[in-house]
């Protein structure tokens, strides 16, 4: 299920340039009526495999802005989209809406216009595609007593296995059952991997490397629904792998 929130701001929206921790955090606030199941979510999530998954994903912002320094200002309407394929944070997230007309990003107040809950349907094998918030694919090591994170471009060799790798264990701990297909991400022929490139610190801490731009997706249509619902390779509670088709 999908949402789709327009919001009016007061006067300006001052955000750092690294938001996406600001925008979890709007998420969870609005489940933490339900503390029990907002509480599993953060700490423990759908687990399979020794790894964790949140489930749910939400674009960048959409809006006029303007960049100033280490900040972005946004003005006059934002739309936000948020997606999840679990029912129950479906109910919860719709239900806060209902409740709240008056939300705060970053201590500032922004009102609530409209929002609108769609459930699209994927109907295709292969979908011309465009990132919404950039996609993810990274692997962790270790290098002495370290744990390092390596970043895969779109172009490197090993980058569909690693995100078909992570759609399965997305799946395996959604749906219970193992799914073997393929998922390929291919860039298309223009597609500049210096222009494309997006890196951002989460929460002041970690930066992560991730890649905007358009693609080709392929793989069967459940496994691209699922995709759809919950976002491609790693990262996506944070605000990564989030499309649209084009």
């Amino acid at each position: 299920m999908e949402f789709k929130l327009y919001f009016q701001i007061e006067d300006k929206l001052v955000l750092p340039i690294s938001y996406h921790h600001i925008l979890q955090g709007f998420i969870y606030k609005r489940l933490s009526e339900y503390p029990e199941f907002s509480d599993f979510l953060h700490n423990k999530g759908f687990q399979t495999e020794g790894q964790s998954f949140k489930l749910f994903v939400f674009s960048l912002l959409k809006g006029h802005f303007q960049v100033s320094g280490s900040k972005i200002i946004f003005d006059n309407v934002i739309e936000w989209e948020v997606r999840s394929p679990v029912p129950f944070f479906c109910e919860v997230f719709v239900q806060a809406l209902e409740n709240e007309e008056v939300f705060e990003l970053a201590g500032q107040r922004i009102f609530l216009i409209r929002y609108e809950v769609t459930n699209t349907k994927i109907l295709d094998e292969e979908l011309e595609i465009r990132m919404l918030s950039p996609v993810c694919v990274d692997i962790a090591y270790r290098e002495g007593e370290k744990t390092k994170t390596n970043y895969l471009e779109p172009t490197d060799p090993y980058f569909n296995y690693y995100l078909t790798k992570n759609f399965q264990r997305k799946f395996k701990a959604v749906v219970g059952k193992k799914n073997s297909t393929g998922i390929f991400l291919l860039p298309h022929k223009d597609f500049n991997v210096a222009r494309n490139k997006y890196v951002t610190k989460f929460g002041g801490e970690i930066f992560i490397t991730a890649w905007k731009g358009s693609f080709t997706l392929k793989s069967d249509i459940e496994s691209l629904q699922f995709l759809y619902d919950t976002g491609l390779g790693s990262r996506n509670s944070q605000g990564f792998g989030m499309f649209e088709q084009i």
